[in-house]
């Protein structure tokens, strides 16, 4: 081939130190799977911050019919109630307040008013930490 290029030992040797240093962080996904909850549960509370002005990714939570002013924030339970879990391949992120997923989905009587990030948004979020994690893998010093 015209364009082939040989890598030096060096080259070769920095690759696959790079590498290895890549596949030992992947056998244990605990630490990325740890950010990603982490990183969805700020998310959760930023919907939270914004429930009056915006609310999730800019949807305005609905007024209560009673014309409550903090939805879903008046004692701080629900919003407190947000927690992770972290299982061998996946994170979970939820809440386990009984009335959470009454909101999460509204019912006859309730408007929903999202609470948790759109799957392409997890999944964004997601993306997004596996590769900060892998850089910080290749940085890293054996």
């Amino acid at each position: 081939m015209a364009s082939q290029m040989k890598l030096s030992r060096q080259g070769e040797k920095q690759i696959k130190i790079k590498l290895s240093k890549i596949a030992k962080g992947l056998k244990n996904p605990r630490p990325v799977l740890m950010r990603i909850g982490i990183t969805l549960l700020k998310e959760i509370g930023r919907y939270f911050d914004q429930a009056g002005q915006q609310g999730y990714e800019g949807a305005k939570w609905e007024a209560t019919s009673f014309g409550a002013t903090n939805i879903l924030q008046d004692t701080g339970v629900l919003r407190g109630s947000f927690t992770m879990e972290v299982k061998k391949y996946s994170v979970e992120v939820g809440s386990p307040v009984e009335y959470s997923e009454y909101h999460q989905f509204g019912t006859d009587y309730i408007a929903a008013r999202q609470m948790l990030p759109q799957k392409n948004r997890a999944i964004k979020v997601a993306e997004n930490e596996i590769m900060k994690y892998i850089n910080e893998l290749k940085r890293k010093k054996v």
